[in-house]
This record gives structure tokens, C-alpha cells and sequence, in this order.
């Protein structure tokens, strides 16, 4: 006597967990992942909403210049410190750096421009950096 195959029966619970990431349900196609209805906000919009809207308030302008002048008196400090070059160099290097993002993003309104804008800053920015970090190299090399 053969019995008839239980067609009622649930699979185990790996089989159920895969077929509920890669198959629909009776259909046997392969589901392709459906993007969220609203996307994350990006760092652009999380700047717009942390500085207050459509434009920042005078209050957010004096705090980004009071930490533009304490960063060129950091920058006037270290000049005047005896350290080695190599240390200078760096430490003028990322202070300047800094003061160079700080000032555009917040002085030229880098939120209100498009990403495209914004890569294209980024990326002359980091070619900036190299360049000035290969030729620094060169000239430690070549002068002891």
C-alpha cells in the first residue's frame, strides 16, 4: 500500500526563509528587490535642516569665523613653534585644509548648488592635496 504524498505539509524553516527572499510565493519567479517609497536624506538636505533652513542665521556665520580665527591662530602658533619640518608641513597642511572646507561650504553656500558640484569641488580638493603632499615629498627627498 503506497500513500499519497502530504501535500499539506510545510517545509522546514530554512526552505521557508529561502523562498521567502528569492521566490514569490506560488509563482516561482525570481523577486527583484523594490526600493524603499522614500529614499534616506542626504548629507546635503541633513546640512540644510541641522543649519536652520533656507538660510543660515547670523548666529551659525559668527560661530563658523570665530573657528576660522582660532584656526589661523593654530596655524600662526605652529609657524612660530621649532618644530621639524616634516611636522610643520602636516600640521599646516591639515589646518589649511580645514579652514579651506570650512570656509567654502559655509561662506559659498556649497549646500545650495547641485551634488555634481559638490563632487567636482571634492575632487579637485583631493588632487589639490596630492599634489602638494607629492611635491612636499619631492623636496624633503631631494634637499636631505
Amino acid at each position: 500500500m503506497t500513500t499519497a504524498p502530504n501535500r499539506d505539509r510545510k517545509p522546514n524553516i530554512v526552505a521557508r526563509w529561502f523562498r521567502g527572499i528569492f521566490w514569490s510565493s506560488s509563482e516561482k519567479y525570481f523577486q527583484i528587490p523594490v526600493a524603499p517609497a522614500v529614499p534616506p536624506p542626504s548629507l546635503g538636505e541633513r546640512l540644510y535642516a541641522w543649519t536652520g533652513g533656507a538660510e543660515p542665521t547670523a548666529k551659525l556665520y559668527a560661530a563658523v569665523g570665530a573657528i576660522l580665527v582660532v584656526l589661523t591662530a593654530l596655524e600662526y602658533l605652529v609657524w612660530r613653534q621649532t618644530f621639524s619640518d616634516t611636522w610643520r608641513v602636516g600640521l599646516l597642511l591639515g589646518l589649511v585644509s580645514t579652514k579651506l572646507v570650512v570656509a567654502i561650504a559655509f561662506f559659498m553656500n556649497m549646500k545650495f548648488d547641485h551634488p555634481v558640484v559638490r563632487r567636482v569641488f571634492g575632487f579637485g580638493f583631493i588632487l589639490a592635496v596630492a599634489i602638494v603632499l607629492s611635491v612636499t615629498a619631492l623636496y624633503f627627498k631631494l634637499n636631505g
